[in-house]
């Protein structure tokens, strides 16, 4: 099914692998689909898959291919990693990832990755990342989605300071 030729068939097939999370051998599969096919919704579909691997003992997997393709020419498949990558355990290689995609060069991508701290609280090291988005992006969507985010790093009361901070801008 993963050499179907029809694009939906590919998708639906690199999403069934997600249930095999804990099999080397699909999450393999799911990665070497990510790297050869040349749909975007299949590429994404395939990412996306893996995320719960780690859970399984494949960590370096799961981050070798979303490094692989965090610069990808697709703007779905970066969304897609940005989009999961809150579910991973604290190492080191997730710091460059969030990085390059909170700087993305579209704001959709930006957007995703900033929301997606709020499911990062394991990664308090990352706040200020998302402080500097929700201060500077020049997109106000993504200022507001780095806002809700930040919320996975700061206490209700540091929240609050935050965004009626006048000085911050945040709500006028």
């Amino acid at each position: 099914l993963t050499n179907d030729s029809d694009v939906s068939v590919r998708r639906a097939a690199a999403s069934a692998l997600g249930a095999f999370n804990d099999n080397q051998g699909a999450m393999q599969l799911a990665v070497d689909l990510a790297g050869r096919d040349p749909s975007p919704d299949v590429k994404s579909e395939a990412l996306e898959a893996i995320t719960y691997a780690h859970y399984n003992g494949m960590i370096d997997l799961v981050l070798n291919a979303y490094q692989q393709h965090v610069g990808s020419q697709h703007n779905d498949v970066r969304r897609a990693i940005a989009g999961r990558i809150g579910s991973l355990p604290p190492d080191p290689r997730i710091d460059g990832l969030v990085q390059t995609l909170l700087s993305d060069r579209t704001a959709d991508v930006r957007k995703r990755m900033a929301w997606v701290g709020c499911s990062m609280s394991d990664h308090p090291h990352l706040a200020s990342l998302f402080r500097r988005v929700a201060e500077s992006d020049p997109d106000e969507d993504v200022r507001a989605e780095a806002v809700y985010g930040m919320r996975g790093f700061l206490s209700a009361k540091d929240a609050i300071a935050f965004v009626t901070d006048p000085a911050k801008g945040v709500l006028r």
